[in-house]
Order: structure tokens, then sequence, then C-alpha cells
């Protein structure tokens, strides 16, 4: 049988690996949008959040300070996350 993951359940994975990652900047960045934007991002956003998260800490950290360009499926969500910290 499949187990349905609830949207709740999604937020609270995203939100723990958002805030616990290892290198504090990306912590810092990732995890305040996360905490204070999560309930405003529709369930593709929240997916896609979630593959995000699966990447490498330094290279979401260049993303969103712009040194290096994100992945094109990540612009939209890297742009939320660089206007919600005025970057």
């Amino acid at each position: 049988m499949i187990n349905k993951i609830s949207t709740d359940d999604i937020k609270k994975k995203i939100l723990y690996r958002s805030i616990h990652r290892g290198c504090k900047e990306t912590d810092h960045l990732i995890g305040n949008f996360a905490k204070n934007n999560i309930d405003k991002l529709n369930i593709e956003e929240l997916i896609l959040f979630e593959k995000l998260i699966q990447e490498d800490d330094l290279l979401i950290y260049d993303w969103i300070i712009s040194k290096q360009e994100c992945k094109l499926e990540y612009f939209v969500l890297i742009k939320k996350i660089q206007i919600y910290h005025n970057l």
C-alpha cells in the first residue's frame, strides 16, 4: 500500500532540513525564508523546495548570493529567497 504524505509533513521536513544543513550561512538564508514563507508556497513550490534542499549547501549559497547562475528549475524559488533577504 502506498503511503500518502500530507502537505504538513512536507512542510515539517522542509523546515527541519532548511535549518539543519551544516553551513550556517545557508541555514540562515533558506531556513529563515522557509520559517516565514512556507505557508505561502503552493504544493508545486513545496516539492521544488524539497528538491532544492537536496542540493549542495555551498551551491545553494552561491545561487542565492548570485555568485553562480542557478539551475533554471530553481530560478523563481531562488529569486523569492533573494527578494526576501533583499539580495
